[in-house]
């Protein structure tokens, strides 16, 4: 009966393990047992389990194990030339962390039969890495196939930058919890697209504009103008309102206009120009030669002068001229 290190298998209707597939990590012929590895949830640790040989054969010839295929992700499918230097060094970072240990087979062995393993807490103080980053670099080398491309970071499956949230019906974050026993917190509210519309109606019409107003009051108005019949239902039966809070109006409207839009529509185009406006390059750039610009400088000394025919005339405070020249930025005397 083949069954060869590596091959995937599917168990359906078996007493010793769950439904689903397994991959065989190793065939132990001196203890006559096959180690298989559970290729069923995407848990970042997970130990391997033993069955007999003779139990393994009897699951196959009773069709309890059927030979399968798993399909290893995209980010593993990569040519070797294709691959980012420092994702080809944190593989082989990764691969000489658990090189040694993978290759002992009763390490193996007792890993999956015993629930305390001292060998790993040794082994991962003597290379110098956390016991549980060993255990997932392990169950990551087995899952895709016991070979040094396992251990390529999955760094294309990392992050959602710019990608906004699905919302759900489960709010993100921890539960809100009341300052004292006897106030009640509203529940966490769930933004939707029309609550993003109605931030952005709120923020064109009352922030983006000469006013001035804070993003407290804005949100105040918002709240006025598109919540008002949850805020009136809410006092009517004495709970909190189920409305956006100021932290998500804040988030949103930062995630709807960027800093550029925000000190735009807050100041003239006048005002813009002169004094907001982001400038590129230096102010000598186009100063070759000394003499072809100067910069003045008017400050008003904090003394007063007074007449030389006496102190009780006072004259008042004097101006200081400052000028120098661009290109050398020497003082002009």
């Amino acid at each position: 009966m083949q069954f060869p290190r590596n091959s995937v298998w599917e168990l359906k209707g078996s007493d010793l393990a769950e439904d689903g597939l397994y991959r065989v990590l190793d065939i132990m012929h001196d203890v006559a047992s096959v180690v298989l590895f559970s290729l069923n949830n995407e848990s970042p640790i997970s130990r391997p389990l033993v069955f007999s040989m003779e139990a393994f054969i009897e699951h196959i010839k009773s069709k309890k194990a059927k030979k399968s295929d798993f399909t290893l992700p995209s980010f593993l499918l990569v040519a070797e030339e294709n691959i980012p230097e420092e994702h080809i060094a944190r593989r082989d970072k990764n691969y000489g962390l658990i090189e040694n240990i993978v290759s002992d087979r009763a390490f193996v062995f007792d890993y999956a039969t015993k629930k305390r393993v001292p060998h790993l807490a040794e082994y991962a103080k003597k290379v110098d890495i956390d016991r549980k980053a060993l255990s997932r670099l392990l169950s990551q080398y087995w899952r895709y196939g016991q070979e040094k491309m396992a251990l390529l970071p999955a760094f294309s499956k990392s992050g959602g930058s710019g990608k906004d949230r699905i919302p759900t019906d489960k709010p993100l974050g921890a539960p809100k919890q009341p300052r004292t026993v006897a106030v009640e917190r509203a529940v966490k509210y769930i933004i939707t697209d029309i609550d993003k519309s109605k931030f952005k109606k709120a923020l064109k019409k009352y922030y983006l504009n000469q006013t001035r107003l804070t993003l407290s009051k804005t949100y105040n108005y918002m709240l006025i103008d598109s919540y008002a019949d949850e805020v009136r239902i809410a006092n009517a039966c004495g709970k909190p309102p189920a409305v956006p809070t100021l932290k998500q109006f804040r988030y949103w409207s930062k995630k709807k206009f960027t800093q550029d839009e925000f000190i735009k529509g807050r100041t003239t185009e006048n005002d813009h120009l002169r004094n907001k406006r982001g400038l590129l390059g230096s102010v000598i750039q186009d100063s070759y030669l000394p003499g072809t610009h100067f910069e003045i400088d008017a400050t008003v000394a904090d003394v007063h002068i007074v007449s030389e025919l006496g102190a009780q005339h006072i004259l008042g405070r004097p101006t200081i001229y400052i000028v120098i020249d661009r290109a050398s930025r020497v003082v002009v005397k």
